[in-house]
């Protein structure tokens, strides 16, 4: 398309440049005419002076010497050969050529006049002759003259033609300069038309493939071309490819979802769910579209959603348990977790079903409560009647009888020892046993852990050493900080052989959002602890390979997480087989 006004420019310029070549050829060839009517002039001039400047020496000849006439008689003839000389073309070189000898005639002519002025002794006689001659000069030179003017006639017609040749040039290239102009805008205003529809029909296409994205519809042709627009559309398809890709994986997302996934207006009215909806409240997803979503809440539960719904501007987000009325009748507990989008004026809503969790919690409190109450009260009883009968109080047993009664003894106790330590867990995981937080010094709970372990450590002839660091107070429940090191240290103590130590370490240390907290650490000289089973060292029930021959429940580390946790704080251990464990807690 730029090619097409680029020739054309080309042709202009070509014929302009022409034009102008011509008028300069017409220029130089007026100038050449006018020379050689100019040289033969002066030939006819000179031929006239020197007659004329002849006849005053016909009486005294000796004076002739160095006189106009001699000049003109001497340079005739190479004003003869430069008129020759001044030919442009063979043709005109032909003609002035052909004249040559006319011209040459008249200066042998004017010789003879010459040899009759020396040869005259001034008698009339002479003068006569000389007369006679003159005439014949005349006729000559009118014959020279005549000559000239038939050979030189077209180039004098030539030139008299040029300044109208010259004013018909001008008028010309003026006249072509205006067309070319004008068709030069033409051309331009053509090509900016055409070229310009071009553009705005492929911007159109993308503008319409645009929307067609949107719309998720087949998108046009490609535009082609190997410009800007091109690799635009190019980036347009392949954005369009990994649109749809993406609208696939998010409906296979949201279509095998287990958690109803929605959207309401701010109308409360819903304009998107998944298929969820069907398995979880019985309700087809065509059926509740456009419904008003308190219209699936309970009446008690109603209020509440309503007003969390209401309450976008101050609350973009909430999670609250709302029980929904299901298309069987039955009323659900579901955790409702929403996103409000200010750009969409919609609440994006996920709804998980708790029932099932809800039911646990509630059997699980009533095992708790069965087993507070119908089994470690019985145990506590039978522990207490052993313990009389080991005392004598009913009588004296036999060293056999006494033996068995205090095995039973112990195991009854670590028996209550286990129901206590899950009734703990049980109760620091719900909540219900809270945390009772208060100032104390970092110091002081190394130094009581210390001490509670010390007759522990004693029998296992283990050394504890206490290397606290820091004077860090926390503001933390103090007894339960104390339960956890207590755990830590006998553990380790268990694990140690007899004469190893066993160290307790704290010291001041940032966290991962650069925070300043306190890590207390339990080191031991221990086995140490295989790389798979870290993971769930701090989970229910698990012990080690080692522990399975020493006294214990496997729930010790997992209260102690569970006390850690309720701190906002970290527990961890690095260990490797045969080189210790290092057991620490991070509070802050």
């Amino acid at each position: 398309m730029v090619a097409v006004p680029l020739a054309f420019e080309l042709f202009f310029l070509s014929v302009l440049i022409f034009q102008l070549d011509q008028a300069e050829k017409d220029r130089i060839a007026a100038a050449h005419i006018r020379a050689v009517r100019a040289q033969s002039d002066v030939i006819l001039a000179d031929f006239y002076d020197a007659a004329a400047s002849l006849l005053p020496f016909a009486g005294n000849p000796n004076s002739m010497e160095g006189s106009r006439y001699k000049e003109i008689v001497a340079t005739l003839p190479a004003e003869v050969d430069k008129l020759v000389a001044m030919a442009s073309s063979d043709e005109e070189r032909g003609h002035l050529i052909s004249a040559r000898p006319t011209l040459m005639r008249g200066v042998a002519l004017l010789e003879d006049l010459e040899k009759m002025v020396n040869e005259s002794k001034g008698d009339i006689t002479g003068l006569m002759r000389l007369q006679k001659r003159r005439k014949e000069i005349a006729i000559t030179v009118g014959n020279m003259k005549g000559e000239l003017n038939r050979l030189l006639a077209p180039s004098d017609s030539a030139a008299f033609s040029l300044p109208q040749r010259e004013l018909e040039s001008v008028s010309r290239t003026k006249l072509f300069i205006y067309i070319g102009a004008l068709a030069s805008v033409l051309v331009a205003l053509l090509v900016a038309y055409f070229f310009s529809k071009e553009i705005v029909d492929r911007l159109k296409t993308i503008s319409d493939n645009s929307l067609k994205i949107s719309l998720d519809e087949p998108l046009n042709p490609p535009v082609g071309g190997d410009d800007e627009i091109s690799s635009l559309d190019i980036m347009l398809r392949r954005m369009s490819f990994s649109l749809r890709d993406a609208r696939r994986k998010e409906s296979a997302v949201l279509d095998n979802a287990l958690d109803v996934i929605c959207s309401i207006d701010r109308n409360n009215r819903i304009t998107s769910i998944n298929p969820a909806a069907f398995s979880i409240w019985g309700y087809e997803p065509v059926q509740l579209l456009g419904s008003n979503v308190l219209e699936l809440a309970s009446e008690q539960s109603r209020g509440q959603l309503l007003q969390a719904l209401e309450g976008y501007k101050k609350n973009p987000v909430f999670s609250m348990e709302v029980v929904v009325d299901t298309a069987p009748g039955q009323l659900k507990e579901m955790r409702w977790s929403a996103n409000y989008g200010a750009d969409e004026e919609s609440w994006f809503c996920v709804v998980h079903d708790i029932s099932a969790a809800k039911e646990v919690e509630r059997l699980k409190q009533q095992f708790v409560a069965m087993v507070s109450h119908d089994l470690r009260t019985p145990l506590n009883s039978l522990l207490n009647l052993l313990t009389l009968l080991s005392e004598s109080a009913y009588g004296q047993l036999t060293d056999t009888g006494l033996q068995r009664v205090r095995a039973v003894e112990g195991e009854i106790e670590r028996l209550i020892r286990l129901i206590n330590e899950l009734l703990d867990l049980e109760k620091l995981e719900t909540g219900i046993d809270a945390l009772s937080r208060s100032p104390a010094a970092v110091s002081d709970i190394a130094d009581a852990s210390i001490t509670a372990v010390l007759g522990f450590a004693a029998a296992h002839k283990v050394q504890l050493v206490n290397d606290c660091r820091t004077r860090a107070t926390l503001s933390v429940d103090k007894a339960r900080v104390i339960q956890v090191l207590v755990n830590l240290l006998s553990n380790a103590v268990k694990f140690s052989n007899p004469g190893e130590t066993v160290v307790l370490s704290c010291e001041d240390v940032s966290d991962k959002k650069g925070r300043g907290s306190v890590r207390i650490s339990v080191k031991d000289r221990g086995p140490g602890i295989a790389d798979d089973k870290l993971t769930g060292i701090f989970e229910r029930f698990t012990q080690l390979d080692g522990a399975k021959k020493k006294a214990g429940t496997g729930l010790g580390l997992a209260i102690s997480k569970a006390i850690i946790t309720q701190h906002q704080g970290r527990i961890g251990v690095d260990s490797k087989p045969g080189q210790g464990s290092v057991f620490w807690i991070e509070l802050c």
